[in-house]
């Protein structure tokens, strides 16, 4: 069962921030579609002062989040869309 997020802020391949959390018990039986948009919400969030304003690139594990950008928006489960509207902001 996954118990966490992680996410690390890398600037030309270094390292530059590290940031993690619990999953609260509801969070944990998310699916992992919704764990992984959660977890790039979590990071743009806990970045904000980094990554705003500037063009960010996001590299993740799960493939299916790489067409969560490309689908039409009224086909996901709404957590997914109020996760997506979050996301909205910054320029991925």
């Amino acid at each position: 069962m996954k118990v966490g997020l992680g996410a690390v802020l890398l600037q030309e391949e270094q390292s530059v921030a590290c940031a993690s959390r619990s999953l609260t018990a509801a969070e944990q039986h998310y699916t992992e579609i919704k764990r992984e948009t959660l977890a790039i919400v979590f990071a743009l969030e806990r970045f904000h002062h980094f990554v705003y304003g500037r063009k960010a690139l996001v590299r993740r594990y799960h493939k299916p989040t790489v067409a969560i950008m490309k689908r039409p928006f009224n086909k996901y489960p709404a957590r997914i869309q109020r996760f997506l509207l979050r996301m909205q902001s910054y320029d991925l």
